[in-house]
């Protein structure tokens, strides 16, 4: 059976359990970050990805942008294309954002 909740709700609940346990959890990160030596972050291919993610934000700001599909507030960037581009992306809200990427694994697969 399907559990039924509310968005805004849940997310309040997640926010607090963030707050009241905000110390272990950026300590468990790290730990898995120093553990797997930064790997996701070494390879020039994820390094060149993370430096256009950034000039995406600072060039692109999500503030008072609507999402392409359903025109809710904007949370995310989509980047669209292969190779990553910087200005090549939709405006998403989280819903669609999750929408693409599981569209996008099943044409691969």
């Amino acid at each position: 059976m399907k559990k039924i909740y509310n968005k805004a709700e849940q997310s309040e609940k997640n926010r607090k359990y963030y707050q009241s346990h905000r110390e272990s959890i950026i300590k468990r990160i790290r730990a898995n970050q120093i553990r797997d030596n930064y790997s996701l972050e070494k390879t020039p291919k994820q390094r060149r990805i993370r430096f256009i993610k950034r000039k995406t934000r600072k060039y692109f700001p999500l503030e008072n942008k609507r999402c392409d599909f359903c025109f809710n507030a904007a949370t995310e960037h989509h980047h669209n294309t292969d190779p990553i581009r910087f200005d090549k992306f939709n405006y998403v809200c989280h819903e669609h954002h999750v929408w693409l990427h599981k569209k996008e694994k099943e044409n691969v697969a």
